[in-house]
């Protein structure tokens, strides 16, 4: 669409990695593998 607007999220921290993993029921290391460019 050439209306559309991208935008960058910086870096997420420790505490939101295990938020995250808690709420998809999977491992913090295994979120961690997937997250490691936002970390």
């Amino acid at each position: 669409h050439p209306e559309s607007k991208y935008f960058a999220i910086g870096k997420i921290d420790d505490d939101q990695v295990q938020d995250y993993a808690a709420r998809r029921e999977e491992s913090v290391d295994e979120n961690e593998r997937w997250l490691s460019p936002l970390l």
